[in-house]
């Protein structure tokens, strides 16, 4: 196994950086802070940040914007595809940390395969870039439609008001599922299916196009990272990492300099 996946998921630092050392200090300093945020224009902000207006061929993420913290699954001998593309600046924790932080793999997409719905409407079969626009299109559509009939909504008033004065009809509704009944009762029924449409929406920040045909280094093959990411901003110290990765021996007394009490294990790239 230990060819295959990694125990640690390691988050690469300062892709855009031109120079080793600002690499370096950029770790240094998201280590000082202990957090890895999700938005860096608005760090403090602990809500999912997504925004609709397909744009796949971005990184091949469905949203054209989606907050994220992203993390690889690669043994430390195989990171070498990774760190081209990305650098050899890194973090790495423990898998059952970061998912106790809500972090867990994405699911990929290939680009040339058409999606069809599994179910009897008559959707008919689209690339994976025309089915999340088609989705889009209908969360754009029905999200704000719902909330407004949320506000108003005098008939499933009247069922409520109905169920509640009658044991009877609650208890047999009860019978068959509470897990559903019970929110129908309590919020209504277009309460329900904004939540389920917000569900769909969260779930789909998880999901990532890749082009199928691109050899392994292609910096556009997202499939080589075995992503796993997470939705909100991962609070942690000093004690938490696991495991630092950098390029050559010598930052590892620079390391060792600015936090002196690391009694994590390093990986020269």
């Amino acid at each position: 196994m230990d060819n295959y996946v990694s125990n640690l998921l390691c988050h690469f630092v300062g892709r855009a950086l031109n120079n080793d050392d600002d690499k370096f200090s950029l770790l240094a300093k998201i280590i000082t802070e202990g957090k890895l945020k999700v938005n860096l224009a608005t760090p403090d902000n602990p809500s999912i940040s997504s925004t609709w207006g397909y744009s796949g061929e971005r990184l091949g993420e469905v949203f054209q914007k989606c907050d994220c913290v992203c993390f690889c699954d690669i043994p430390d001998p195989l990171l070498g595809i990774h760190t081209q593309k990305y650098s050899k600046f890194g973090i790495g924790f423990s898998k059952s940390f970061l998912v106790k932080a809500g972090v867990r793999p994405v699911t990929y997409v290939p680009l040339h395969e058409c999606i069809k719905e599994c179910s009897e409407t008559n959707t008919p079969a689209m690339s994976p870039n025309e089915y999340f626009a088609y989705l889009s299109n209908l969360s754009n559509t029905v999200l704000p439609l719902l909330m407004l009939l949320n506000l108003y909504d005098p008939i499933n008033y009247r069922i409520i008001s109905i169920t509640r004065n009658n044991p009877d009809i609650q208890n047999v509704l009860q019978a068959f599922d509470c897990n559903i009944t019970l929110p129908f009762l309590d919020g209504g029924v277009h309460q329900m299916l904004y939540s389920l449409l917000v569900a769909w929406s969260t779930q789909l920040a998880y999901i990532k196009i890749f082009d199928e045909t691109l050899d392994d280094s292609d910096p556009d093959n997202y499939y080589m990272e075995r992503e796993w990411r997470g939705i909100k901003s991962i609070d942690f110290s000093l004690n938490d990492i696991e495991k630092i990765y950098l390029p050559s021996t010598e930052y590892i007394a620079q390391f060792k300099t600015v936090f002196p009490s690391y009694n994590g294990g390093y990986y020269i790239l």
